[in-house]
């Protein structure tokens, strides 16, 4: 069966190193490649491979997730891989302070985004008895989540119970679905957050030091290999 990836929020550092791995290890593969607003950064992608396919959506429009779809669909290629990365950059926000549509954008990008891709794409894969699922969650997920990130854990709690109950639904159909969780790694997700928050991150950080990308991506690479096939519904935690 030929290979067919959709990585959601693949202009991030992560999507885009993992993209170029599996680009080069898959010639005969093809890959939707979301991204929000910065498509320049394909140019050189596609320029080495032909098989990169570049989707605009922003998906805190609900609209343009199912016209995500829709365009996937139209070309007659159905994902058998599926890694969902996006998600609103980190600002620590007092919870007194938090707005509902700044909380609601979080679940839209994150959450409602993932249901619509599971909803469209998860009964083929289900038919075809083959499909390999990576959802990237955090490591605020175990244990007592870090003050002043209520909406960011309310997103990805909310995410963790999604890709559970997905893949709960689709046990036992030749579809893996599970969750990967980082500690703080160095892209530009941390942009907006206090040097000083970073430096905490590192003092408390078991190794001393941020993840890199590539330890990341390695992991998810890791969760959608087809050598994995006794894993399913975990949280592969990193860090």
């Amino acid at each position: 069966m030929k290979k067919a990836y959709l990585v959601t929020g693949a202009s991030s550092d992560i999507g885009m190193s993992l993209v170029r791995k599996l680009a080069e290890r898959e010639k005969e593969s093809v890959f939707f490649c979301h991204y929000r607003r910065d498509n320049e950064k394909f140019s050189a992608l596609r320029t080495d491979f032909l098989s990169i396919r570049p989707i605009q959506a922003d998906f805190a429009n609900s609209q343009e997730i199912l016209r995500l779809i829709d365009n996937i669909k139209e070309t007659g290629v159905s994902p058998t891989h599926i890694v969902h990365l996006p998600a609103e950059r980190i600002e620590y926000v007092r919870l007194k302070d938090i707005e509902k549509h700044s909380a609601q954008r979080e679940m839209e990008i994150g959450v409602y985004s993932l249901l619509e891709i599971f909803k469209a794409f998860l009964p083929q894969m289900a038919k075809n008895r083959y499909g390999k699922i990576a959802v990237m969650l955090t490591t605020c997920t175990r244990g007592a989540p870090p003050k002043f990130l209520t909406g960011y854990c309310m997103a990805k709690y909310a995410l963790l119970g999604l890709m559970k109950s997905a893949a709960a639904e689709y046990e036992g159909k030749g579809v893996y679905i599970n969750g990967i969780s980082p500690e703080m790694t160095d892209t530009k997700f941390l942009s907006n957050l206090d040097s000083r928050i970073i430096e905490t991150s590192l003092r408390n950080s078991r190794f001393g030091r941020n993840l890199t990308v590539d330890e990341v991506v390695n992991g998810i690479l890791f969760l959608i290999s087809d050598d994995i096939n006794c894993m399913n519904g975990e949280n592969l935690f990193l860090g």
